[in-house]
Order: structure tokens, then sequence, then C-alpha cells
């Protein structure tokens, strides 16, 4: 009988720490003319995520090599800084906690900055 009990017990604690949690997954993307981006993101009880940026060069330059190479994202809120690109690719991930958490009806601009080149978009929820 003690053991009906104790089994009972963990799996009422069980669905109520499983009903008390939320998650949600967001998906931003967005393009310039010359880059795209995406945020895939994942929102834990409103006020904690946990993501990854990944912005692409789209040209067919056939090398780049691009100095002075920043992404800015809402304002200097999160981006990167490096001396010189040579991948098309890049890719970082931001996370907060405590924090104002992506929302689904949010835009998120993006600033790309690189060889004297400007170019700003918006990442959308898809």
């Amino acid at each position: 009988m003690k053991n009906y009990l104790y089994l009972l017990c963990l799996a009422i604690m069980a669905v109520v720490i499983v009903g008390c949690s939320s998650s949600d997954n967001l998906h931003f993307s967005g393009a310039s003319e010359s880059w795209e981006g995406d945020y895939r993101v994942n929102i834990h009880n409103t006020d904690k995520e946990n993501g990854e940026f990944i912005f692409k060069y789209k040209k067919d330059d056939k090398e780049i090599n691009f100095k002075d190479f920043s992404i800015m994202i809402n304002d200097d809120e999160s981006g990167i800084k490096q001396k010189s690109l040579t991948d098309r690719t890049v890719k970082f991930r931001s996370s907060c906690e405590g924090c104002h958490v992506a929302q689904s009806d949010d835009q998120l601009k993006v600033i790309v900055k690189w060889d004297g080149n400007e170019e700003t978009f918006y990442l959308e929820n898809k």
C-alpha cells in the first residue's frame, strides 16, 4: 500500500511540474539584398529564451574576406563584431533569463556592416 501511495505522489508531482512549465518555439526569418537571416528560439516560462542566429551571405562571390564585419540585433541588444569574415555563414547563440523574451509578433531589426557596406532588414516570425 505504501508503494502505491508513493507512486501516486510521484505521478501528481510530475503532472504539476510539467503543467507549470511552458515552452514555445519561434522561428524568425528575413533578408536583404546581400544577406538572409534566421533566428530559432525556445521560450521558457515567459522570462527565459535560448536561441541561435544564422546569417548567410547570398551573393555569388567566389571568395569572401570581409573586414570590420558586424551584425547588430535590435540596436545592439545582441550581435557580433569581427575583424574579418571569410565564411559565408555566421552563427551565434543568444540567451537571457529574467529578460524581455521574443514574442510571436516581434520584428527583430538587423544591421549588417562589412567593408564599408551596410544593410538593414527585419526578422519576422514565420
